[in-house]
């Protein structure tokens, strides 16, 4: 069940149980695909990828092959707001990538909500919706600061790591804490520490995900 979750975002076998206990410790945003799903993808997919090189044709042809396979995920994920507003980003960073050019965060994630919108203006009101795009714009609006104030680049890896989860976290936290109170009457507590687990832990199980799928085809 955890597995079909991480995955496809199947959460029809998942208990109840667990699904308050994930939620309590402010882990649940892994069982809804959003960015983090759709990143550890196109992570996996832009590293495994053979097409490499400078040629302008070939990095048109990579770019095009990642987002063909992102949006394939987001279909077979059922298209829910948080994984099409991720797509969306995805496909804007890959443009860009194809132009030589960097896209605003902000900007990027406006455009990506007025698309939502004019295919879906009920999506408004949808909850995943509200926590995905709260969450993104906290995140593009806090995380800079926070990361300059705690100089994240100038210490080692490991302190990068923890500290850029504890950022992003917090940060996702404070734009999303609003809807999450108004909607389900829970504030987590612990979310900033299980974060620190539960992110590569998801990478580690979702990778092991496709390496199964890949290797059935094989006897």
């Amino acid at each position: 069940a955890l597995l079909s979750a991480l995955t496809v975002g199947e959460k029809r076998d998942f208990p109840r149980e667990l699904k308050e206990s994930y939620s309590v410790a402010g882990a649940s945003h892994v069982l809804a695909l959003s960015g983090l799903h759709l990143g550890i993808f196109y992570l996996l997919i832009s590293t495994l990828l053979p097409l490499r090189g400078r040629n302008r044709l070939l990095v048109v042809l990579r770019e095009c092959v990642i987002v063909a396979a992102l949006w394939g995920f987001a279909y077979i994920a059922g298209l829910s707001p948080s994984v099409v507003r991720s797509a969306i980003l995805f496909t804007l960073m890959s443009f860009g990538r194809c132009m030589h050019q960097e896209s605003s965060g902000i900007s990027s994630l406006a455009f990506a909500a007025i698309m939502m919108l004019l295919f879906s203006p009920h999506a408004l009101f949808d909850i995943s919706f509200q926590l995905s795009f709260a969450a993104v714009f906290a995140i593009l609006l806090l995380a800079p600061p926070l990361q300059q104030l705690l100089k994240v680049d100038e210490h080692g890896t490991l302190y990068g790591y923890v500290a850029n989860l504890l950022i992003l976290s917090l940060a996702a936290q404070v734009g999303t804490l609003p809807f999450v109170w108004y909607h389900f009457g829970v504030l987590p507590l612990y979310s900033l520490l299980t974060n620190i687990f539960v992110v590569p832990l998801a990478f580690v199980v979702i990778a092991l995900a496709l390496a199964m799928l890949a290797a059935s085809f094989f006897h």
